[in-house]
């Protein structure tokens, strides 16, 4: 698979990590707020659709990595062999998930933006899902609605508001 060209621009890729660490940062507040919502499947098409394979694998470990500190330093998740044991079962499937997606958006390279984020989400949520009543599953159709109801200009106008901000300064 060839490597993405980077959607940011060369002139604004300062801005690269500030989004990849504002989504890792709302992963953080799901998980403190929700307990057990983080939506891995919706990070694993942001992932497949705008990063490299190996960004967007380093960008799940960062989102699962900041599920399970808080989990344990803010929740209290017990120091126990079964919790740890989850917690890994949840990392494995979330990079699971992250291939899944990352492979679909490739081999769907020449349709639209909107089918491949479809089918990604798809991927990703047949791989990850832990049941449909979960609310992570919930939390995962409901980011993935929106990716697909606004999904380019939606990240546009994030872009483009931070732009803004940031040259206001």
């Amino acid at each position: 698979m060839s490597e993405r060209k980077d959607n940011l621009g060369s002139s604004k890729a300062w801005l690269r990590p500030l989004w990849l660490g504002s989504l890792v940062a709302a992963s953080a507040a799901l998980t403190m707020v929700y307990t057990c919502v983080t939506p891995f499947a919706a990070f694993a098409v942001i992932a497949a659709m705008s990063l490299p394979r190996g960004q967007g694998l380093s960008f799940m470990t960062a989102v699962w990595l900041a599920n399970q500190a808080v989990g344990f330093a803010v929740l209290s998740y017990p120091w126990t062999a079964s919790t740890f044991a989850w917690g890994a079962a949840m990392g494995g499937a979330a990079m699971s998930g992250t291939l899944a997606a990352q492979w679909s958006v490739a081999w769907l390279g020449s349709l639209r933006a909107a089918a491949r984020t479809t089918v990604a989400f798809a991927a990703a949520f047949a791989v990850y899902a832990d049941g449909a009543e979960h609310p992570g599953t919930i939390a995962s159709l409901f980011v993935a609605v929106i990716i697909l109801l606004g999904g380019p200009r939606v990240m546009a106008a994030i872009r483009a508001g931070a732009t803004r901000r940031a040259t206001a300064r």
